[in-house]
């Protein structure tokens, strides 16, 4: 009698064992997502292989303005502008930049690449390239555009398969630690609207802040006249 119950106990715990990892399986992956967040800069020894990994993932998100939105990039957000190793390498020189990354087993899973407010002041100061509706005061906001702890994010974006794990949110406080003084972000809402984006940062704390509108040249890396909707973070 001992012999068989010690038997059945043993498949018991056999077929539990088992079971457990499909339990996992199929919760929901909004629970949380555990990813290595880190910062890389101009000095950083691995910067080049960090901007390769940045454009692989980019190519994976980019859409063509031409073609309806596909149906899971509307639900999870999706890029239209394209940049280059130079183009990157270029904002770590010479804009103060640098790139929040987030790493799963060493995969780069989600990055915000961050740069200082000159970038984006760059986008409506001729009025050639385009001009910036807001009802801020223009005297506060040049001050404020003018503070060293005060960042514009160049993009954002997470790894398709990888979006609702809370990688967004990890890149956000890594971002608002690193430029405390505030955020600058915009999200296209012309010729295409981003409607993941937009809800994005209103959950992260941004306020619509005013209406970017730019023109088409032959210099930019969006060539395409377009509408950006204008987020502040603690201005």
């Amino acid at each position: 009698m001992n012999i068989v119950f010690m038997i059945l106990c043993a498949l018991f715990t056999a077929v539990s064992s088992l079971c457990k990892p499909l339990q996992a399986n199929v919760a929901p992956i909004e629970q949380g997502f555990d990813s290595t967040i880190v910062s890389i800069d101009k000095n950083s020894p691995s910067r080049n292989a960090v901007i390769r990994d940045l454009l692989a993932l980019q190519k994976s998100l980019i859409i063509s303005i031409q073609e309806p939105i596909p149906e899971d990039r509307a639900k999870t957000g999706f890029l239209l502008v394209p940049m280059t190793m130079e183009y990157i390498s270029d904002l770590l020189e010479h804009k103060h930049g640098c790139i929040v990354c987030a790493y799963k087993d060493q995969i780069l899973v989600g990055y915000a690449l961050l740069t200082d407010p000159s970038n984006f002041k760059e986008l409506y100061q001729d009025e050639h390239i385009g001009r910036f509706e807001t009802s801020i005061d223009e005297a506060f906001l040049n001050v404020w555009l003018g503070e060293k702890g005060v960042g514009y994010i160049e993009q954002i974006a997470v790894k398709p398969g990888y979006s609702r794990m809370g990688i967004g949110s990890r890149l956000m406080s890594e971002s608002k630690k690193l430029k405390a003084e505030g955020l600058i972000a915009d999200v296209f809402i012309y010729p295409v609207k981003n409607e993941s984006s937009l809800s994005f940062f209103s959950h992260q704390g941004f306020m619509p802040s005013g209406i970017l509108y730019q023109y088409p040249t032959a210099n930019a890396n969006f060539r395409h006249e377009h509408r950006t909707q204008v987020f502040f973070w603690n201005p």
